[in-house]
């Protein structure tokens, strides 16, 4: 479950996921007790999270900026340091070659 709310934030499927809950928000079976509609409502919650960071306050706005992207440049720090572990014991050259 934890997976799929996650891979719901993912913009590609913003507007198709927006269409998909107006509508199941507004059918006569939407049942929150439901596991399907219960996802779907978790799903949005965790999108609109995702995206509110920009119509925060400018402090609180930057300060999550500075945060994500700290985070983003550790993980690809941490993926150069893997590939270049593995270019040693390789010994490829290149990282197009990986």
């Amino acid at each position: 479950m934890m997976i799929s709310i996650i891979l719901g934030t993912d913009m590609k499927h913003h507007f198709g996921d927006i269409a998909k809950a107006k509508a199941r928000l507004t059918a006569q079976d939407f049942n929150i007790k439901d596991k399907n509609d219960k996802l779907l409502c978790m799903n949005s919650v965790v999108h609109a999270a995702d995206i509110s960071n920009p119509i925060k306050e400018w402090s609180i706005s930057f300060g999550w900026t500075q945060v994500v992207m700290e985070e983003f440049w550790n993980q690809v720090l941490y993926i150069l340091y893997i590939i270049g572990r593995i270019r040693k014991k390789i010994k490829y050259t290149s990282l197009i070659s990986l």
